[in-house]
């Protein structure tokens, strides 16, 4: 869950970090968790190992989507949709534009976006797009 941008559960869903509970030790809840929750949460989850339900999932930002059991999968895919109609490269670049400046200063994140912007502007689509809102319609993305 923490590797992933967008999480689509039921809200009888729980999840947990209990890593503590077997003697080891959490490695990506340990650093990923407090980049998504307030250090007192993540700290709180991480050292108890006990569950959190969907629902406080959501509350805290770790759940993106909460739904009713048995419409996870469907609530996915009409996500995976709004997506997939996006420009291929600016869905390519976003993700890990988003981790990436995570905890960075403005100055420090700005510079990842200029880059990935480069890498942008050297394509079909990010002329496209402009061009499809100009002229009212939706874009014909290419992927190049």
């Amino acid at each position: 869950m923490l590797a992933c941008e967008i999480v689509v559960a039921a809200n009888a869903a729980a999840f947990a970090i209990p890593e503590a509970q077997r003697g080891v030790m959490a490695g990506p809840g340990i650093w990923g968790l407090p980049r998504s929750v307030a250090f007192a949460t993540a700290a709180l989850i991480v050292l108890t190992g006990e569950p959190i339900g969907a629902r406080r999932a959501y509350e805290l930002g770790l759940v993106s989507v909460l739904v009713e059991p048995g419409d996870a999968l469907a609530a996915a895919t009409s996500t995976a949709q709004l997506i997939a109609v996006n420009a291929p490269g600016s869905i390519r670049e976003t993700p890990g534009l988003l981790r990436e400046s995570c905890g960075l200063n403005d100055d420090e994140a700005s510079d990842l976006a200029r880059r990935a912007l480069s890498r942008l502007s050297k394509t079909v689509d990010l002329r496209e797009g402009p061009q499809a809102f100009i002229e009212h319609r939706p874009p014909t993305w290419k992927g190049q």
